[in-house]
């Protein structure tokens, strides 16, 4: 891999980290709930101090448990691909834990 691509993945991989892990970013997150075969689209309010302040729309109690835990202590192991250009491959794996 070329540095300039090296350098853009790094980019990459530091701004989906930040995105799944940032503490205290006030807003509203979003989540598809993966527990049962419903599916549920999450939306979570965070507080500054990373807190929850709500969760809705799921339409179980294991829906608000997943959303409780994926933002305060995610344990998914997120895996994607990162196409290159210039690179040796035209495709990268990318695995964030």
């Amino acid at each position: 891999m070329s540095n300039a691509n090296a350098g853009k993945t790094d980019k990459f991989l530091k701004a989906v980290a930040e995105y799944y892990t940032a503490p205290g970013r006030l807003g509203q997150l979003y989540r598809t709930c993966i527990v049962c075969p419903n599916g549920c689209d999450i939306e979570v309010e965070t507080a500054p101090d990373g807190g929850i302040l709500s969760i809705e729309g799921q339409t179980c109690r294991r829906g608000e448990e997943f959303a409780h835990q994926e933002i305060l202590d995610p344990q998914r192991t997120i895996s994607s691909s990162v196409r290159l250009t210039g690179g040796e491959l035209p495709l990268v794996s990318v695995r964030l834990s």
